[in-house]
Parts: structure tokens; sequence; C-alpha cells
């Protein structure tokens, strides 16, 4: 292959090849990376977006890819606690109805009533323990400023 000779466009290359050839020939000067399919090429660009970064911006990057992980596992474990604790209210309101229509609809209740459950408790993880602001989590999770303010109050 003849990189200099290779004048194709990224949204020219049509297949596999000419998309690592075009990688091999521009993945330096690139600002942006181009939106793609394959996971390894994929790695590739992102490896090349991280190679000219320095010592310092790294650790960076570090840090805020280890933030995003640890917020969406706890958003992930607060749901899971919630949709369990909302069936379990679900489940006593259903047993105190005695009828299993009652029982549905409470067990539908309790699950809504866990789930919101655990939005606020995932909230408030991200309050206390991350340092974000009350108004940037409101925003992110789509919860108002004045429940997650009641909660913080209990």
């Amino acid at each position: 292959i003849e990189l200099p000779k290779f004048k194709k466009s990224f949204q020219e290359c049509q297949n596999i090849e000419d998309k690592w050839i075009y990688f091999i020939k521009n993945a330096r000067d690139l600002d942006v990376v181009p939106k793609l399919k394959d996971k390894n090429l994929k790695k590739a660009f992102e490896i090349a977006n991280t190679a000219t970064l320095s010592k310092e911006e790294l650790e960076i990057q570090d840090k805020r890819e280890e933030f995003i992980f640890m917020q969406k596992s706890s958003i992930e474990k607060a749901k899971r606690e919630g949709r369990e604790e909302g069936r379990e209210e679900g489940r006593e309101e259903g047993r105190e109805e005695g009828r299993e229509e009652g029982r549905e609809e409470g067990i539908e209740i309790g699950e809504e009533r866990g789930e919101k459950r655990g939005e606020i408790k995932t909230a408030i993880t991200m309050i206390k323990e991350f340092n974000l602001s009350i108004e940037e989590v409101s925003k992110k999770l789509n919860i108002s400023i004045y429940e997650l303010k009641k909660y913080l109050e209990k």
C-alpha cells in the first residue's frame, strides 16, 4: 500500500480494508473520531487519540472514566434495590387487600415507588460521594431540585 496515493475520505471508504488504510494514514491528524461499527477499528482510533495526551491528561481521562463507571454501577445497584423494595411493598399491600387484583395493583405501585426510591438513593450518592451539585444531579436524573433537597434534609 502506498499511503501517499490513498486519497479517499472516510465517507468514501466502503470496506473495512479502506477504513484501516484511512486510519493508518490519518489517525495522527484527526480531531474527531468518525462513527464506526467495527469494534477493533473503534478501539484503534481511541488508542491513537490517547497516544498524544500528556501524563496529566491521561490521569484526568482515567479518573473521568472511573467516575462514569462508578456512577453507572451505583445507578444500576440503586435501581435493583428500589425494584426489590417496591416488589416487597407491593406484595404487602396486595396481602392487605386480600384479593388478587389488589395484589397485582399493589405490586405495580410498589415497583414504581421502589424504582423512585432507587433513583433518589442514586441521586443522594451522586451528591454526597461524588460532590456533584444538586442542579447537575437534578438535570441528569430528571428529579426536581425540591424533591432532592427534601430527601437530603432527612
